[in-house]
């Protein structure tokens, strides 16, 4: 990393049912989502398709598709073991942990 490049956190709840609880402005500008996107009780695969959908997240590189990232990434936050990668359009990959 040089010296203009910074690590960017954010932390984000759902509940057991994958609903947003509540999440930090980091993940808002990270993903780029309006306040009503990031509305509590939104699923996390509605999140999810949004990413794909306006070009943020990147699955092709990674996956085979949309629908193999969701499935993936929904199956990681299930068992969350180990870590999850997303693409992002702009080169930068996140690392879900």
């Amino acid at each position: 990393m040089n010296d203009g490049e910074k690590t960017l956190e954010a932390c984000v709840i759902y509940d057991e049912n994958g609903a947003l609880v509540a999440c930090d402005e980091n993940f808002r500008i990270l993903y780029d989502y309006s306040q009503e996107d990031i509305a509590p009780g939104v699923h996390f695969t509605e999140l999810d398709r949004l990413d794909v959908e306006r070009g943020i997240v990147v699955p092709g590189r990674n996956f085979s598709g949309t629908e193999d990232y969701i499935e993936k990434k929904t199956n990681y936050r299930r068992k969350l073991e180990g870590s999850f990668i997303a693409q992002l359009a702009d080169g930068r990959a996140i690392k879900i942990t």
